[in-house]
């Protein structure tokens, strides 16, 4: 006996949409930036030459995730029921963006992160038996590595704090929006154990799949950077963001968490 499971596609929704979203953020970034907002004064009171920050940084997002799927199809007339339990521990990240000065301390600017980390998954299940009524068998657990990787653009609006000549801390938030691409098990092959009275039934493969969909969130965080020159320095940022996509499932739709506590550090390039 061979069943299956698929997963339904049509509730995914493109990742590509976040590339767009970050295009028209980066847009209207640039348009805020125009000289005709007027100039920025620095600490002296003077015009700022330097408007423009662009930020290259590595990361790391914290902390574990844990949900939990559902899916179910008919075998010998009644409902196979399977449960996945999924678990994604700390990741690292990439992260790039820019920000222009618009008014005084104040800047507006987005950023592009992406970040990859592995999902265990620990597949347990109820088959149906060929001839009994209501005498289910269990699977022997089945562990499985699964893909999680988050893409999200982050558009904020930050507030600079200089501490010196060289030193500057800023404050920033706003809107996350994120593209999700989570590993789901989309089938399980099944074959019966010997002949009647058929007690167990064997797992003999599971597949996967990738289930896609975007969600919108909120961030906020902490940025330090430091100048080695006029326009060269390093950096390191603290951001915690938030959003949730629904995951669908035979018990209904399951929320599930995107984002966390990232911080890292990197290369600050200023014009």
């Amino acid at each position: 006996m061979t069943a299956c499971a698929r997963y339904g596609e049509g509730d995914n929704q493109p990742v590509s949409r976040t590339t767009r979203l970050v295009t028209l953020a980066t847009l209207a970034v640039v348009l805020l930036g125009r000289p005709a907002m007027g100039q920025v004064s620095n600490r002296q009171g003077g015009a700022s030459p330097h408007r423009y920050v662009i930020h290259v940084n590595g990361g790391l997002q914290s902390g574990n995730e844990e949900f939990r799927r559902t899916f179910e199809f008919r075998s010998y007339g009644e409902d196979a029921r399977f449960d996945e339990a999924h678990r994604s521990e700390s990741g690292g990240l990439f992260d790039i963006g820019g920000s222009v000065a618009v008014w005084t301390e104040l800047s507006v600017g987005v950023s592009y992160t992406q970040l990859s980390k592995a999902d265990t998954t620990v597949l347990t299940g109820r088959v149906p038996h060929p001839t009994a009524t209501n005498a289910p068998r269990t699977i022997d657990p089945q562990t499985v590595s699964l893909a999680h990787q988050e893409r999200a653009a982050h558009v904020f609006a930050a507030w600079a704090v200089p501490l010196d000549e060289k030193m500057t801390l800023s404050l920033f938030g706003g809107p996350s929006f994120f593209g999700l691409t989570q590993g789901v098990v989309t089938g399980v092959d099944l074959s019966e154990v010997g002949g009647p009275p058929w007690p167990e039934v064997r797992v003999g493969g599971v597949s996967s799949g990738d289930f896609k969909k975007n969600g919108v969130g909120m961030h906020a965080g902490v940025d330090i950077r430091y100048m080695f020159t006029e326009r060269v320095g390093i950096g390191g940022f603290v951001r915690y963001t938030k959003a949730s996509v629904d995951l669908a499932s035979a018990e209904g739709n399951r929320p599930l968490n995107v984002g966390g506590i990232q911080s890292g550090g990197g290369l600050r390039v200023r014009f």
